[in-house]
């Protein structure tokens, strides 16, 4: 009975690191892959880093670089992903890890406390010295919105293209390699997408995602 606990966290353990191997539920939806659909709420709990998932939405918690991996491999592959968000209160940063290519980086809604939206490591910058950094925050009620991150590859370059709410945000173009990521935002797998918060108050309802047939 002791051990009853370590084998509850192994098994958990397991199940969370087959999850994020596979792909996302699904592809009717015109190849769309909803990333949420295998998601509970204790996989989350055990995953998330303090994330929750309540009601069929995940709220970030009041912690530094909080991350909630989704289901499937991005790597090495055009795609774009949509997540419908939404602020039920003043927040902070959101976030999305993105895999480029053999590389990984970060997208950034409302960082620096609302200051810039951009990419959040290139060119050895960070997002408030890139060219295009869009100043200013973006979201200002507590209305759902759509944001969408489109990549995609033409090795050895990529193209890394935003909108909310279908219009333009941010664009960047550049070589793979000189995409990073820092370190806070880091996840395991590597390959996977993931959520980000540094506060607080981001409610998510909704992930999907669509691998593009291109190179």
């Amino acid at each position: 009975a002791e051990h009853i606990d370590d084998i509850i966290s192994w098994l958990a353990y397991k199940e969370a690191k087959a999850l994020l191997q596979i792909p996302g539920a699904g592809s009717a939806d015109g190849g769309w892959e909803d990333l949420f659909a295998r998601l509970t709420p204790a996989l989350v709990e055990q995953t998330g880093h303090g994330w929750r998932l309540q009601n069929g939405e995940v709220f970030s918690p009041d912690a530094v670089w909080a991350t909630l991996p989704l289901p499937g491999d991005f790597s090495g592959t055009s795609y774009r992903v949509r997540a419908k968000l939404r602020q039920v209160g003043r927040s902070d940063v959101f976030h999305i890890v993105l895999p480029v290519g053999d590389r990984m980086t970060g997208f950034e809604l409302d960082g620096w406390g609302g200051k810039y939206t951009g990419m959040n490591q290139a060119d050895g910058q960070a997002v408030e010295k890139l060219p295009g950094v869009l100043e200013g925050r973006q979201v200002t009620d507590a209305e759902p919105h759509d944001l969408e991150v489109t990549v995609r590859l033409a090795a050895p370059n990529a193209t890394i293209t935003a909108t909310l709410d279908t219009r333009p945000l941010y664009e960047w173009s550049g070589r793979t390699t000189a995409l990073a990521q820092f370190g806070g935002w880091a996840t395991s797998p590597r390959r996977s997408l993931a959520l980000g918060a540094v506060t607080a108050n981001w409610a998510v309802s909704e992930v999907k995602a669509q691998k593009l047939n291109e190179k």
